[in-house]
């Protein structure tokens, strides 16, 4: 397997994920899984904080993305491997996003945004993976535990909707495939 040397934490997660994914096809991924996933809590998380490069922190800060693949990255393999480790660090990894990353109703990618007037976006659309906002959406509303208000502001979010999802579905593939899975 090729060496991720950047060590990001969202690649990272990602990569987590899909040893998670792959751990009952062989063996050998579970133990991956694991490996990663202690390398990361050890790497990546600070005083409860994410930090965005693995053994320079000073680069940059955490954005919204790194906190939302961790979290779900964690929360998948804390069910998988019955870690209340890791599903703990899921919890409190959303807990802090919603904290850091939502200002007046709209997300922000990074904590400081360039422009310190900029509104954020109420309902963040896909690129070239899903939404973090779907992502931190997934984990708010699974994740045992969380804040009562944390995941109320998530259910509320669930039921936004905007001309722009209707006019271009594929931007907001994600988030309608949340909400649809959460709408029974």
């Amino acid at each position: 397997m090729p060496a991720d040397d950047k060590r990001l934490a969202s690649w990272n997660a990602m990569m987590l994920n899909a040893l998670t994914a792959a751990a009952d096809i062989d063996p050998r991924f579970a133990n991956r899984a694991r490996g990663l996933f202690r390398s990361m809590r050890d790497d990546f998380y600070r005083a409860g904080s994410l930090v965005r490069f693995a053994g320079n922190a000073a680069v940059a800060d955490a954005e919204f993305e790194d906190y939302a693949q961790v979290a779900e990255a964690f929360l998948n393999y804390g069910r998988k491997f019955a870690s209340d480790d890791a599903i703990e660090f899921a919890r409190l990894l959303t807990q802090r996003a919603h904290g850091r990353f939502l200002k007046k109703g709209r997300w922000q990618a990074k904590e400081k945004p360039l422009i310190p007037i900029a509104q954020g976006q109420w309902i963040i659309p896909d690129r070239v993976f899903y939404s973090p906002m779907t992502l931190w959406l997934r984990v708010a509303l699974e994740v045992p535990g969380l804040d009562p208000t944390v995941r109320s502001s998530a259910a509320t979010m669930l039921q936004r909707a905007s001309q722009d999802m209707l006019d271009q579905p594929y931007f907001y593939g994600s988030f309608i495939m949340l909400r649809a899975e959460n709408s029974s």
